[in-house]
């Protein structure tokens, strides 16, 4: 199951099955990635926003993670910045516009 809610994203996985007889399939980790920095997980490991569980040496009858949305990772950037326009801003797009304008202009003439 999946939530997201209040910026947390949080994902559980149920009726996790025992590892296969075949030690190379016993050995295949489960490694989620989030959007955020993973605060609170059952992963036999967790770096930074990467949960990793190896069901070969511990065996948690639900595997569970939770991190931030990481919306703010671009805190950096004040949200007014923002134009909706990826790529570049309103002024490259303003000036493109004019371009395209004065050259159909020129050609008409």
């Amino acid at each position: 199951m999946l939530t997201a809610e209040n910026g947390t994203v949080s994902m559980q996985i149920g009726n996790v099955e025992e590892p296969e007889v075949d030690d190379t399939f016993s050995e295949m980790p489960y490694v989620i990635n989030m959007p955020g920095e993973v605060p609170d997980s059952n992963a036999l490991t967790v770096d930074g926003n990467t949960a990793t569980w190896h069901l070969h040496e511990e065996r948690p009858n639900v595997l569970s993670v939770e991190s931030e949305t990481g919306s703010d990772t671009a805190s950096d950037s004040d949200s007014s910045d923002d134009d909706g326009i990826p790529g570049f801003g309103v002024g490259a797009s303003v000036v493109g516009l004019l371009i395209a304008v004065l050259a159909l202009g020129y050609r008409h003439d």
